[in-house]
């Protein structure tokens, strides 16, 4: 409720183009960032999260259907001991995240670039960097990053730089190269249509 307030307020006080309202959030902003995606995606254009989760404590099926569609970017270390990527319940791992996003409960996306999974079976990150789902409901878009070597940060410096960490050989000038840059970049081109 406070965040729809929020976003009311600000929409009649500065008058933002309505198309491009964007939450974003770090760790535990994150998981409120995937939850504003659920529950206020009749405001929200699309949200970024950095090293955060859908749900925690919690299942991924306690989580409702989004209530309608929403573009969703997640950054996420394959080294976070915070929230670590590939999570055991009651956390929600960055491959059940990308799934509910790109499912029937939320975009309801057409196309998945690759079938391999982010996590296997034993709970480590798979070689899968970069994982985008597209013709989903409303234009949205469902993209996900993992960054080599990444902790629980937000990083100001490249990450496209090969050995140093964290890295992502897919960061280049379109998709940005710093966790600023990359989420603006995502956010600017996934407007409400």
């Amino acid at each position: 409720g406070f965040i729809r307030q929020v976003i009311l307020d600000l929409e009649t006080t500065i008058a933002p183009d309505p198309k491009r309202i964007y939450v974003t959030g770090f760790s535990n902003g994150g998981m409120m960032a995937h939850r504003v995606g659920v529950e206020l995606s009749s405001l929200v254009a699309a949200i970024g999260v950095v090293e955060g989760t859908l749900v925690s404590p919690g299942t991924v099926a306690s989580v409702p259907a989004a209530s309608g569609p929403v573009s969703v970017l997640i950054l996420h270390g394959d080294q976070d001991p915070t929230v670590p990527c590939c999570s055991a319940p009651p956390v929600a791992s960055q491959e059940q995240t990308f799934n509910f996003w790109s499912g029937a409960s939320a975009d309801a996306c057409g196309t998945v670039d690759t079938m391999q999974p982010i996590c296997d079976g034993l709970g480590n990150p798979t070689s899968v960097i970069e994982k985008r789902a597209s013709g989903c409901r409303g234009g949205t878009e469902v993209q996900y990053y993992r960054l080599e070597g990444g902790v629980h940060r937000w990083y100001t410096s490249p990450m496209n730089v090969a050995g140093q960490t964290p890295f992502n050989p897919d960061f280049n000038a379109s998709t940005g190269v710093t966790t600023d840059d990359i989420l603006w970049k995502f956010l600017a081109a996934h407007p409400k249509p």
